[in-house]
C-alpha cells in the first residue's frame, strides 16, 4: 500500500480510505507500504522492495501513477495484479496496453472547478439542490467493467486507447478530459 507523500494530507486521507474499506472486507492482508512520492521512480522502487521481501502479492495500492507498480512486477518477472492508481493519461495508456493488466483509476478530473461553477451559477439563477451536500460523481476508468457497489451512482468505463487514453497526448494529462454537457478533445485539453 502506498501511503503518497509523507506529511500530506491528501496521502493520509487516501491511506485511512483504503484501510478502512480492506478492514470491511476480511482476509486482506497488507504485508507492506511505501511512499510513492505522487512519483514514477519512488513508486517503482517502493513496490520493488516490498516484492523482493513478499514472495506473493496479490493487487497493490498506489496513490500516483500505478505505472511504476506495473513496471516494478515486470522487471522482478511476477504476474500482473491489479493494481489502484488516478487517472493520468500515462496510467491509462500502461494499463490498456500492458497484457493482463487489471487496472482501476481514481478520477479527479481537472474540469471539477467548472462542475463547481456551474452550480453555483445554477444556485444563482435559483435552482438550488435539494441536497445541501452535493457529490459529485465522475466515471470511474477500469480495464475490466464490474459492479461497483463502492460509490453511489459512479459508472465504470472502459479504458480504451483513443477513447479514454492517448498515446500521443502528455502523460500527465488528467482523465476523463471532457464532463458530459461539453466536448473537450484530447488536443485542446492538452493546450495542442
Amino acid at each position: 500500500m502506498d501511503r503518497g507523500l509523507a506529511g500530506a494530507g491528501i496521502s493520509e486521507m487516501l491511506q485511512s480510505g483504503y484501510e478502512k474499506v480492506l478492514k470491511e472486507n476480511p482476509g486482506i492482508e497488507v504485508v507492506g507500504y511505501f511512499n510513492g512520492n505522487y512519483a514514477l521512480g519512488p513508486e517503482q522502487s517502493g513496490v520493488a522492495s516490498l516484492l523482493a521481501a513478499n514472495p506473493h502479492i496479490d493487487g497493490i495500492l498506489t496513490q500516483g501513477y500505478g505505472v511504476g507498480a506495473l513496471k516494478a512486477l515486470q522487471d522482478a518477472g511476477r504476474p500482473v495484479v491489479p493494481v489502484t492508481a488516478f487517472s493520468y493519461n500515462i496510467s491509462g495508456v500502461t494499463c490498456v496496453q500492458t497484457p493482463g493488466a487489471k487496472c482501476i483509476l481514481g478520477v479527479n478530473p481537472a474540469y471539477l472547478s467548472s462542475e463547481a461553477i456551474k452550480l453555483a451559477v445554477q444556485i444563482l439563477d435559483g435552482k438550488k439542490p435539494a441536497e445541501k451536500v452535493i457529490q459529485f460523481e465522475s466515471p470511474r476508468l477500469t480495464t475490466d467493467l464490474l459492479k461497483a457497489d463502492y460509490s453511489k451512482g459512479a459508472d465504470l468505463q472502459k479504458l480504451e486507447v483513443g477513447k479514454n487514453a492517448f498515446p500521443d497526448q502528455p502523460p500527465g494529462l488528467a482523465l476523463p478530459i471532457s464532463p458530459d454537457w461539453v466536448e473537450i478533445t484530447p488536443k485542446e485539453a492538452a493546450g495542442s
